[in-house]
């Protein structure tokens, strides 16, 4: 029986055939093989039996035990169609083969056949946790660490090198017999010299958050010798190439006007591909969450062992973003850009998780900003740079999000109140923005990626509360800073951050009220008039750096050599 339409050229440059779910088939596929094509269980061969003896290869064909849902009659039966189908295939060379000792003695017994032991799957390390499988609800649970995963969500090339794992008892023989096969612990692989590629995975974001996060990252990475390139669905492509990175552009269901579904699966397949075909052994998304596209290609047998990072902040909004920790069982590392506000979040993050997922370590670093005090110009070359006046006091007004959120009521506020204190206002502009209708003739702006650089040009700062610009305003400036918080739905936290820095002495806030709004705009311009200058207590040690630490560790544990499956 064949599949319609199937021939023997889908499987030509198979070496291991079988379903991309079956575990066998994704701990044996990543590794080189040689010799005779797997048929990862006899059930296959049954289904696709034409196909799979037209390609006249030599062949080790697995005979699998009674799986779930299948009675023994039935497995009986099916182990001898397949042996009445082999028979007559004296052309081609034919193994018989079993995942376990348990499993031969019984086929032999039942046949009078004689089957060998599959090889155990290679690995790249020892695995670090004990797991209990339970097949029947689907769930693999990690008691040393009080965790559990859904057993699919992982691909099992990568479990056997982070989980020692028995069944649970009463479990059907060919669950058993998996388990065995994973414990076998095949030999350690040979690593490679030099680094394998990384891949930084950037989402559809609104602004440049994500962005600005990982080129700081990456910064360090390449460093260190590292090969990082960028799987980008943003519009800030450009941006990440401009400081000398590899990016392959994709574009989100949105973008293409698709059915969401059709698009995810497309995605995830193209994902598992060049993971596969690039040698990419460690990925980094920065997101809320590994994206679907993302989980379902690390289950992709071709795929195998890949570490993942996902690096997420933290200041989300109440309520939002409620099962943030159903990927983070895909995931090795957990990084989380720490808060200069963190007391203040009350996002799910600092909420308890109903349910611990995975194996993943959670590390909290430093706050993050693309450039350090060292990479900033001083005043007088920046305002060159700019073009801005030596006698004139400036502020530079960055309210962001353009495309969510509407500032013509601050604007205008900001644009009376500099007037009256003869104050000039610099507009940054974002360079994913179209044209910045606040602006008229004799207004400045000023569109560069990154900005800060320039900041030490300026007398003052107007600043949206998102994570890059609210670190970096109090981080790098001991300037006067006026924070106009988004509270967009879509966005993160930005009010509780804002209030936060407000309660500390460190800024002051442009609250939605008409009567904070007047005080808090006039403190500010008083301040920099009176060119105040603020002493700030805050984290000096740089989280890209960290990240980046962390993200080599992982990425050093995986050179191991790929061949084409």
């Amino acid at each position: 029986m064949t599949t319609p339409g199937l021939t023997s050229k889908d499987y030509r440059d198979r070496k291991v055939i079988g379903l991309d779910d079956d575990p066998v088939v994704q701990m044996l596929m990543p590794s080189p093989q040689s010799g005779p094509v797997i048929v990862a269980s006899h059930h296959m061969l049954l289904a696709e039996g034409d196909v799979i003896l037209e390609l006249g290869k030599p062949l080790c064909v697995v005979f699998r035990r009674v799986g779930p849902d299948q009675s023994a009659e039935d497995w009986r039966m099916s182990v001898r169609l397949v042996l009445d189908m082999i028979k007559n295939c004296s052309d081609i060379e034919i193994e018989l083969a079993c995942l376990a000792e348990d499993a031969r003695q019984e086929l032999i017994g039942i046949t009078g056949k004689q089957f060998a032991l599959l090889p155990a799957p290679r690995r790249s390390r020892e695995p670090a946790f004990d797991a209990v499988w339970l097949p029947e609800n689907r769930r693999i649970d990690l008691p040393d660490i009080g965790t559990n995963m859904n057993d699919v969500s992982v691909n099992w090339a990568r479990l056997v090198n982070r989980l020692r794992i028995v069944i649970a008892r009463d479990s059907p023989p060919d669950c058993s017999d998996i388990a065995s096969f994973a414990a076998g612990g095949g030999e350690l692989t040979v690593e490679l010299n030099g680094p394998a590629p990384i891949l930084v995975i950037i989402p559809n974001g609104i602004g440049l958050g994500h962005v600005t996060r990982q080129l700081a990252v990456s910064r360090h990475l390449r460093a260190k010798g590292f090969l990082v390139r960028f799987w980008c669905y943003s519009q800030a492509a450009k941006l990440i190439e401009a400081n000398g990175f590899e990016v392959l552009v994709r574009q989100t269901a949105k973008h293409l006007r698709t059915d969401e579904t059709r698009w995810i699966l497309n995605e995830t397949e193209e994902l598992a591909s060049y993971l596969w075909r690039s040698g990419t052994r460690t990925v980094v998304q920065d997101a809320d969450r590994i994206s679907p596209a993302v989980a379902r290609a690390f289950q992709n047998p071709k795929v195998g062992d890949v570490s993942v990072a996902l690096v997420r902040r933290g200041m989300w909004r109440p309520g939002q973003n409620i099962g943030w920790r159903d990927t983070e069982q895909v995931c090795d590392l957990v990084l989380e850009p720490s808060d200069l506000a963190l007391e203040a979040d009350v996002g799910a993050t600092k909420m308890a998780a109903p349910e611990n997922r995975g194996f993943s370590n959670l590390v909290r670093v430093a706050p993050t900003v693309l450039s350090g005090r060292d990479e900033m110009l001083p005043r007088e070359t920046a305002r060159r740079e700019i073009g801005l006046s030596e006698q004139e006091r400036y502020c530079l007004v960055s309210l962001g999000a353009d495309t969510l959120v509407s500032h013509t009521g601050s604007a205008l506020l900001i644009k009376e109140a500099a007037r009256v204190a003869n104050v000039k206002l610099v507009w940054l502009v974002s360079p994913l923005a179209g044209n910045f209708t606040q602006l008229k003739s004799g207004d400045h702006m000023l569109r560069s990626f990154p900005a800060s650089h320039l900041l030490n040009a300026f007398d003052g700062l107007i600043s949206a509360a998102g994570y890059n610009s609210f670190h970096e305003a109090l981080i790098l400036t001991d300037l006067p800073v006026l924070f106009v918080p988004n509270q967009h739905p879509n966005l993160d936290d930005q009010f509780r951050r804002a209030r936060f820095a407000q309660e500390q002495g460190w800024a002051e806030l442009m609250e939605a009220g008409p009567n904070s709004t007047h005080g808090s705009l006039n403190r500010f311009f008083d301040n920099v008039t009176r060119d105040e200058r603020f002493t700030r207590i805050v984290e000096k040690c740089d989280g890209a750096i960290e990240m980046a630490e962390l993200i080599a560790g992982l990425a050093a544990k995986r050179q191991v050599d790929r061949e084409e499956t």
